[in-house]
C-alpha cells in the first residue's frame, strides 16, 4: 500500500518523483540544465513521462513565478526554465500512448498486438525528440549568454 494515514505526505506519487528525479537528473544534465537545476527539472521530467506534461508545468511554476523576490522559495534558472520548457512540450506520455493505441485499434483491430509491441519504442522516441529540442535550445540560450546578448532572457 502507497499511502498511509498517519503521514499525509508519504504517497506513490511522492515516491514515483523522487525515483524519477534520480533517474532523469543525467538527462537533464546533459541536455544541458545547470547541475542545482537538475533535481527539480528531472522530477518534472519524470511528472511528465508518467502521468503528462500539464501537471508538470503546474509545478514547474512555482519554481519560476516571481523570479526577482529573495523569499527562500526554490528558483531555477532561465536557462534551465527554457529547456524544461521545451522538454516538457509534447505528447510523448503514457495517456498519449493510450490515445493512440484507443484510436488506431478500431481502425485497424487485425494488427493490435503489433502496435502494442511498439507502443513502449514509439513514446521512447518521441521523448527523444522532445529532449533534443530542449538541447537545441539550451544550446541557444548558452550562446547568446556566452557572446553577451542577453535580449529576452
Amino acid at each position: 500500500m502507497c499511502y498511509r494515514q498517519s503521514a499525509p505526505t508519504f504517497s506513490c506519487v511522492n515516491v514515483l518523483q523522487t525515483i524519477c528525479s534520480y533517474v532523469f537528473m543525467p538527462l537533464a544534465f546533459v541536455m544541458g540544465v545547470e547541475w542545482a537545476d537538475c533535481g527539480p527539472v528531472a522530477k518534472f521530467l519524470g511528472i511528465k513521462v508518467f502521468l503528462n506534461e500539464l501537471i508538470s508545468y503546474i509545478n514547474m511554476s512555482p519554481f519560476i513565478k516571481d523570479r526577482d523576490l529573495k523569499d527562500g522559495n526554490p528558483r531555477i534558472s532561465v536557462q534551465s526554465e527554457i529547456i524544461a520548457t521545451y522538454a516538457l512540450c509534447g505528447f510523448s506520455n503514457f495517456l498519449g500512448l493510450g490515445v493512440l493505441l484507443g484510436g488506431l485499434g478500431p481502425m485497424a483491430p487485425n494488427r493490435r498486438g503489433d502496435m502494442a509491441k511498439l507502443a513502449i519504442r514509439s513514446l521512447v522516441a518521441a521523448n527523444i525528440a522532445c529532449f533534443m529540442t530542449a538541447s537545441i535550445a539550451g544550446k541557444g540560450v548558452m550562446t547568446a549568454s556566452m557572446a553577451g546578448n542577453r535580449e529576452g532572457l
